[in-house]
């Protein structure tokens, strides 16, 4: 019986697929499955309440966010209203007591705050990959991108249309805010997102591949030198690999190129 179940937990693992659950204990002797079924129902439905949580936490906070972004630029609306009104104000007394050539300087003042409405405007909050450095932004748009064999996306709750966005964005600032991953390499920060996003196994970089680290990448394809300064960024230089032809190889493994 213990095979079995093993054989069970093997296939479970194989035709489960992303989004789907599948969960059989019809062949489990009505003792075990008696105390196990329950149990497991109980941490699946306490799983599926802390990803809705995470959804709606992301979602309120969007709301708040917004609040505070119209809050901000309010304020600083009234601030530079606030400024002009004395500028206005200063100018009637100069003129008052004839003095043109003050009165000429509070002028260009305030022509040029009406002039350049923008500089007031509230930053809007950056996206994510508009946080990112140029290495960083290589390692995240491969992995972002990168397909399954029947060309799919491995993880397509990095697509802001996809219903998940919200918590995959919640993790990746969760993972940089961890003390525990600051100074890692790329890798390792989206090998842990892929973790906490239920992608587990092979590292971020070679999952695309599906092929194992002794894979030999085809050294006749050539890379531009702005691939090969972003490949030793990448894993050369944070003491991933040991020479510029390692750091070329595990960039084309992660780029997907045979």
């Amino acid at each position: 019986m213990t095979e079995q179940t093993a054989e069970q937990q093997t296939e479970v693992k194989t035709e489960q697929k992303p989004g789907t659950e599948f969960v059989d204990f019809a062949d489990l002797p009505p003792e075990v499955r008696e105390k196990v079924e329950p149990r497991f129902k109980r941490l699946y439905w306490n799983l599926k309440e802390h990803e809705r949580a995470l959804v709606d936490i992301g979602s309120r906070y969007k709301v708040v966010e917004d609040e505070l972004l119209n809050l901000k630029q309010n304020h600083v609306n009234q601030k530079t209203e606030d400024e002009l009104t004395g500028l206005r104000r200063e100018k009637i007394a100069a003129l008052e007591r004839a003095d043109y050539v003050r009165a000429a300087e509070l002028d260009e003042k305030i022509f040029e705050i009406k002039a350049q409405p923008k500089k007031a405007e509230v930053k809007q909050p950056e996206t994510t990959e508009a946080q990112l450095g140029p290495t960083e932004m290589a390692a995240y748009q491969m992995w972002s991108g990168q397909t399954d064999q029947n060309g799919n996306l491995m993880r397509p709750w990095t697509q802001k249309t996809h219903p998940l966005f919200s918590k995959a964005m919640a993790e990746v600032h969760a993972v940089g805010a961890d003390p525990r991953f600051s100074g890692e390499p790329v890798e390792k920060i989206l090998q842990e997102i892929d973790r906490r996003m239920g992608i587990t196994g092979r590292p971020a970089a070679q999952q695309v591949l599906g092929a194992s680290q002794t894979r030999q990448v085809d050294k006749k394809i050539a890379l531009s030198e702005d691939e090969k300064r972003v490949a030793r960024r990448l894993y050369r230089l944070s003491g991933i690999v040991k020479n510029d032809d390692e750091a070329f190889d595990r960039y084309l493994k992660a780029k997907g190129t045979k």
